[in-house]
C-alpha cells in the first residue's frame, strides 16, 4: 500500500505523534521521487526545530522497549500456534525454533 501512497496514521501508535512529525513522514512516503522531499528539505521541516530535538534527546525510550517487547511476545505466541497448525499431523513436532526467539531483543 505504502508503494501505491495508500497510507493512513490511525490507532493508538500514532495518537501521541504531533502534526508535524505525521507531516514530514507523508511528504518523505511521496511516491515520485522527483517530489519527494530531499534530505536537505526533511532537515528544515518544522518537526526538526531545536525544540523538538532537546525534547527527543531527552527522551526515555523504556516506556516504547517495553512495549515492542510485549508485541514481540504476543508475536513469538501466534507464530508458534501458526507453525504449530501447519506441522499438524508431522513427526516433528514441538517446534523446536521460532523466528522469535528471546535473543532477537536482548537488553543490552
Amino acid at each position: 500500500k505504502i508503494r501505491s501512497g495508500q497510507y493512513e496514521f490511525e490507532g493508538e501508535d500514532w495518537a501521541e505523534i504531533s502534526e508535524e512529525a505525521i507531516d514530514l513522514i507523508k511528504k518523505l512516503l511521496v511516491v515520485e521521487p522527483q517530489e519527494r522531499l530531499t534530505a536537505v528539505e526533511a532537515l528544515n521541516q518544522p518537526w526538526f526545530n531545536e525544540g523538538n530535538i532537546k525534547r527527543l534527546s531527552s527522551r526515555s525510550l523504556t516506556a516504547s522497549l517495553n512495549s515492542i517487547r510485549q508485541k514481540r511476545s504476543r508475536l513469538r505466541s501466534i507464530a508458534t500456534a501458526v507453525m504449530w497448525l501447519t506441522n499438524a499431523g508431522k513427526d516433528d513436532l514441538p517446534v523446536k525454533h521460532t523466528p522469535f526467539d528471546d535473543d532477537d531483543m536482548s537488553e543490552n
